[in-house]
């Protein structure tokens, strides 16, 4: 009797069909979103369009080639953390209904990226635009440049930001709850979408990565399991002195 109740679960078992895998697909893949505002069309599509294809040779992260714009009233701004705005001077102002979506967003886990010109006369305009926007999000924090130890310049790439600040200029955010909701850079889109070359267009491609792993992995690479491994690709020892720098 026994055996027989076991022969027949173990069939039954055997006729349940496995549910199918959803964990992975495209509902895991990241976006980067570009972020309209107004009605003024966004420079460097083909930048940020390119920017996929650099995370997809250099990292492991499972990138969409979906890169369709949405607005701050859009419907699907819950699903895109990263948001990816460009600009080649001025950006628009923003309404109170922007302005509640994007703090919501935001504060609930988004990083948004205003990415703007590199030519010093069209970059003032955009600088400045960038401050009052960021004054109407969050009037009680500062636009500030980040420090020399903020995760963004070693989530992937070790970067030095004196040379971004020499490059294009520096790297600005708004901090929240130890996060930077907010980050201002210049020539990040310009340089994927192949204006600048060689040396300069290197160092704003891995800024992007930076960028978009940052986005995703806030500042884990700031816990101190990951010490050892940064400490010894920066060429120190801990206790010692530095040793030459890698070309």
């Amino acid at each position: 009797m026994v055996l027989t109740l076991a022969l027949a679960l173990g069939a039954g078992v055997a006729l349940v069909p496995e549910p199918p895998v959803q964990a992975i697909g495209r509902s895991s893949q990241v976006h980067i979103t570009p972020l309209r505002l107004g009605s003024v069309a966004l420079p460097w599509r083909d930048g940020l369009a390119g920017l996929v294809i650099t995370m997809r040779r250099r990292t492991n992260v499972n990138m969409s080639s979906d890169t369709a714009p949405l607005t701050p009233r859009s419907k699907q701004l819950g699903d895109r953390p990263l948001l990816w705005t460009t600009a080649k001077g001025a950006l628009p102002r923003l309404d109170a209904v922007q302005v509640a979506r994007l703090r919501r967003h935001l504060t609930r886990g988004g990083t948004w990226v205003l990415d703007g010109p590199t030519a010093p006369s069209a970059r003032a305009a955009f600088l400045a635009s960038a401050r009052r926007i960021a004054a109407r999000l969050f009037p009680r924090r500062k636009l500030d440049a980040l420090t020399v130890s903020h995760t963004v310049f070693k989530s992937f790439y070790l970067l030095r930001p004196s040379r971004l600040a020499r490059l294009s200029g520096p790297v600005l955010g708004v901090i929240r709850d130890q996060r930077a909701v907010l980050l201002v850079v210049h020539g990040v889109a310009e340089a994927a979408h192949g204006d600048p070359s060689g040396w300069v267009r290197e160092q704003m491609a891995r800024l992007a990565v930076n960028l978009v792993l940052y986005a995703l992995c806030v500042d884990y690479k700031s816990d101190q399991v990951h010490a050892p491994a940064i400490l010894q690709r920066r060429q120190f020892r801990p206790g010692g002195s530095s040793g030459s720098p890698t070309p």
